[in-house]
């Protein structure tokens, strides 16, 4: 049914739709595509239309399928396949290009998810990909649930607004001038993480990281990752609350660069530290009287965060 009156979809071997006729038989609009998609003649004018098993919007320039959007134009995927290079097959070089649709057969092939290339005479096969892809893209946002590895930490880009936050206590100690010192820093925090569409979680994370450089030499736990850098010299220790985007402790696992700001003598201090890295920061603050230090000083370097539940 389509507005106010009805009418009748007609589609071809490979599911798309040609022809829209009343209830009466007559003809209300119909067309002649290229094996691409490609309006090759057109009368009449269409409700609605379906290519290769994919809804098409009225003046919409692009094809969406369960996954990602096709452009008739270009004969192409916009965006490369979901699964990357575990869909390649080498054995079929048409499989190389991510961005190819039905590996060039598009007379005799198509692809609703977005993920295979399936024969429309052979149904069950294509709703069973399709299917899969819905399932998976509502469960996990993601586009295939086998796309990506197992123990991928990071499907998605985070978000940069602050999913979660907590307490914890640590310590630091580092002096420096710049091209040669040497610093260490240590923590452990607990907190609450909110991921959208999961709800709340909460976990626990240990972090730490040594070293004493001298130029571009280093030596130290976790590897650098970046020069480190160190100027003045500072020692505290004490509790701090924290902010970060990750939407899980999971995701606070690994190597981040560690930036902190020491300032301190005795009771009265303050620490700033900003870790970041796989797109996910923290910052956290210890306020005035949070703990006791003396001195001043910047510095980063690399650290490691191991997480419960999750590991490093």
């Amino acid at each position: 049914m389509g507005g106010a009156s009805a009418f009748i979809d007609h589609a071809d071997a490979i599911g798309s739709t040609t022809m829209e006729t009343d209830p009466s038989g007559t003809v209300d609009w119909d067309e002649v595509n290229g094996p691409w998609g490609q309006v090759w003649q057109e009368t009449g004018t269409r409700q609605s239309e379906v290519f290769a098993g994919m809804d098409w919007q009225v003046n919409d320039p692009l094809i969406p399928s369960a996954t990602r959007e096709y452009s008739d134009g270009l004969g192409r995927w916009m965006t490369p396949d979901p699964g990357g290079t575990k869909v390649v097959n080498m054995a079929n070089p048409q499989t190389w290009n991510m961005y190819a649709y039905v590996t060039d057969n598009p007379t005799t092939l198509n692809d609703p998810s977005g993920l295979a290339a399936c024969s429309y005479t052979n149904l069950s096969a294509c709703f069973e990909v399709l299917n899969n892809a819905h399932a998976s893209a509502s469960e996990e946002n993601s586009s295939h649930q086998s796309a990506y590895p197992a123990n991928s930490k990071h499907k998605q880009k985070p978000s940069e607004w602050p999913h979660g936050g907590g307490v914890g206590v640590g310590g630091a100690a580092d002096a420096g001038v710049v091209i040669t010192g040497a610093a260490a820093t240590g923590s452990i925090a607990g907190g609450v993480f909110y991921k959208p569409g999961k709800g709340l979680s909460t976990g626990a994370t240990t972090t730490g990281g040594a070293v004493a450089y001298a130029g571009k030499k280093d030596a130290g736990a976790p590897k650098q990752d970046r020069p480190a850098r160190n100027l003045g010299a500072s020692a505290g220790a004490g509790a701090f609350v924290f902010v970060t985007n990750a939407t899980s402790a999971n995701q606070l696992s690994g190597h981040f660069q560690t930036r902190t700001l020491n300032v301190g003598y005795g009771p009265v201090q303050a620490t700033i530290q900003l870790s970041t890295g796989n797109g996910i920061w923290e910052l956290s603050i210890s306020p005035p009287y949070g703990g006791a230090s003396i001195g001043g000083s910047v510095s980063s370097i690399t650290t490691e965060t191991c997480s419960t539940p999750g590991g490093c």
